[in-house]
């Protein structure tokens, strides 16, 4: 930024800043005072959740546009693939 304050950026496999988690990150984190290491926790956590929903074949946009949510048995898998290590 031209302040000189760092700010963190999600960015799709494109290349191009993901709309909602960074608009959530600016709503509720950097205007409420949080740091950058928060903000940057949250979107590594964010865009472990993305890749999950990648490999399941789920669209959340998509999903939640057409009121199909998680179904149960999708949350449960999403789950059990966080225990695997991630890379950063």
């Amino acid at each position: 930024m031209s302040s000189g304050e760092r700010f963190a950026v999600l960015l799709n496999s494109d290349g191009v800043p993901m709309t909602y988690p960074n608009l959530y990150t600016i709503i509720h984190l950097r205007n409420r005072g949080q740091s950058i290491n928060t903000i940057s926790a949250f979107l590594e956590d964010i865009k472990l959740l993305f890749q999950l929903l990648d490999k399941l074949g789920i669209d959340l946009e998509q999903r939640i546009k057409s009121k199909d949510f998680l179904k149960l048995n999708e949350i449960e898998a999403i789950v059990n693939l966080t225990s695997f290590n991630r890379s950063r």
